[in-house]
């Protein structure tokens, strides 16, 4: 009952409006829900050339520690889908990022079975500072989306050491020297010899994802496959 009066206190004084349209009462109303793209972007998480399943092509396998990368919808800061993002991550918004979960099961729905070679999804972790600041890790609960339509059980297994800058205000180059060295392993023991789904909410130049890979295997994981809701 507290949480029913709650809620509809926030509403009154907050009201949301769709991200899309305008319409109230909702972050994304069905027919704008319906607009965003999620029938999947597999690409060579190096050169980012179409690759089948989302494969590291073979010109770019020495070049990369992921297996491949997958991903619901392609990614633009203009499109809806940016926008979605941006609200969850920075206007705090959990309850939109029950969004996230739609858009996973509905994409699962069709493709999950890429999930069939895997051992276990780890999400890509925040440090303690910004997740003090922001209450919640985007990358979790899309991982608890795939946990949801995969069953594939959830290991929070890699820590971030720096509170590194946001990677979205950075050139190439500047992301890769952001995150380098920026992820450990300390329980070793719980990841050797899985094959592991490495999730994140983004992914673009991959250099975040691509420093997780390089720890988790050096901790003596099999694999490591990329996931993200969105691709840029």
């Amino acid at each position: 009952m507290f949480t029913t009066i709650t809620e509809t206190a926030l509403g009154c004084l907050f009201p949301i409006h769709c991200l899309g349209c305008g319409q109230e009462g909702v972050w994304l109303c069905e027919s704008c829900f319906d607009r965003i793209d999620k029938s999947g972007v597999a690409c060579c998480p190096v050169c980012h050339h179409f690759s089948a399943s989302g494969l590291c092509c073979v010109d770019c396998r020495r070049s990369s520690s992921l297996k491949s990368v997958i991903a619901v919808t392609p990614y633009n800061e203009a499109w809806l889908i940016g926008e979605l993002i941006r609200t969850v991550k920075y206007r705090y918004a959990l309850d939109a990022a029950d969004l996230f979960y739609d858009m996973v099961r509905y994409w699962g729905a069709q493709e999950g079975r890429l999930f069939s070679d895997i051992d276990v999804i780890v999400p890509v972790p925040l440090h303690p500072r910004r997740f003090a600041e922001r209450g919640f890790n985007q990358a979790e609960i899309v991982a608890g989306a795939i946990h949801t339509v995969s069953s594939i059980p959830i290991l929070s297994t890699l820590v971030r050491t720096r509170n590194t800058k946001r990677q979205a205000r950075l050139s190439r180059r500047g992301r890769i020297r952001n995150v380098r060295d920026a992820f450990v392993v300390p329980r070793k023991e719980a990841i050797q010899n899985q094959r592991v789904l490495l999730v994140d909410d983004v992914y673009t130049t991959g250099s975040t994802m691509s420093e997780c890979a390089k720890a988790l295997l050096s901790a003596g994981a099999v694999s490591v496959s990329g996931f993200a809701l969105a691709r840029g």
